[in-house]
This record gives C-alpha cells, sequence and structure tokens, in this order.
C-alpha cells in the first residue's frame, strides 16, 4: 500500500498511512475466533502544534465504514493481542513525530473505511479517506 498523507484540519496533526493489513487467523500468537478480522493500520502521526502535545487514548482513532455500520475505536495498548509498539502511555510532543501500529476489530467484510484522529471532545483534527483492504 502506498503511504497516504492527509492535511491536517487544523494545522495541529498530520497523519500517514504506512500499510494497511487485515488479520484472519493470528495475531500477535493469538488465535482469532471464527468471524473475527483485525484491521492492522500502521500509521505515522506528526504533531505540528508548537506548543501542545497531543494526548490520546484508543478513543483517538476511529474507524468509521463505507456504509451505515457503526464506527470502531482503536487498540492502541501492548495487551491488545500482543501489539507493541509506541502508541502506548505517552503523547506525542509538540513538534514531533510518532510511528506505530492500531488494530481494529471487525466482524464484518466491508474493504473501505475511513480513519480519523479525534481530540478528547470528538472534534475531527484529521482523517483519511477512502482506505481500502481487500
Amino acid at each position: 500500500m502506498i503511504s497516504t498523507t492527509q492535511p491536517p484540519a487544523n494545522d495541529g496533526l498530520s497523519v500517514t498511512l504506512n500499510s494497511a493489513k487485515k488479520k484472519t487467523t493470528t495475531y500477535g500468537g493469538v488465535s482469532l475466533p471464527p468471524g473475527i478480522v483485525l484491521l492492522e493500520l500502521d500509521i505515522t502521526i506528526k504533531n505540528n502544534d508548537k506548543h501542545k502535545d497531543f494526548e490520546y487514548t484508543d478513543s483517538s482513532f476511529v474507524l468509521s465504514f463505507k456504509s451505515n455500520k457503526p464506527s470502531l475505536t482503536a487498540k492502541t495498548t501492548q495487551y491488545a493481542m500482543g501489539l507493541i509498539n509506541p502508541f502506548i502511555g505517552a503523547p506525542v510532543p509538540s513538534g514531533s513525530e510518532k510511528t506505530g501500529k492500531i488494530i481494529f476489530g471487525l466482524n464484518e467484510t466491508a474493504n473501505f473505511y475511513k480513519l480519523s484522529v479525534v481530540d478528547s471532545k470528538g472534534t475531527v483534527l484529521t482523517s483519511i479517506d477512502n482506505i481500502n483492504v481487500p
């Protein structure tokens, strides 16, 4: 998958999608239950704000479907299916960037998604539309 970057909505954050993969049988040494698919997104968050760190939680990363299905929040902790990466515990400091993986548990066969990064109030800070993962 080609890296996709969206310009930040407020000049505060930009997100780059480095890769997107579906995992259907195992992840991090853990077998997935039948009917469950994990979508793994490798992203880079760049904090362009000169004065404020970007504090995030799993709820900061929202995956929407190209249908009327509900949105999902990410799993970023090291205990989520064996995922170990920089998106745990520490904010993205102002003027820096952080690369890591986030995962979403899916129980459907949709192939088109939109990733949004939101603040604590749910305001979209930046997003990547038209993510296609067959």
